[in-house]
């Protein structure tokens, strides 16, 4: 497993992103495997695997998390 894909799973595991892609998603994620399942959809990809191999779906994975990331800033920016 190279770089997106663990990182990919790492995130999965992450109760904010898991947050982040309900609000974003508007589907409940509760767990690691829901999440898993939003990024393949997120990517186009059927495993997380393919986030290595693909560049297009590397660059959808990327996409992904700074648009987490720039979600986390939002959330927790103090007014």
């Amino acid at each position: 497993m190279s770089r997106y894909a663990r990182g990919a799973g790492i995130m999965c595991s992450n109760p904010l992103f898991r947050d982040f892609l309900t609000a974003t998603t508007g589907r409940p994620v509760p767990d690691a495997d829901a999440a898993a399942a939003e990024v393949r959809n997120a990517c186009g990809v059927l495993s997380r695997r393919e986030l290595d191999g693909n560049i297009e779906a590397g660059r959808e994975y990327l996409a992904l998390v700074e648009r987490f990331n720039d979600w986390l800033g939002v959330r927790n920016a103090t007014p």
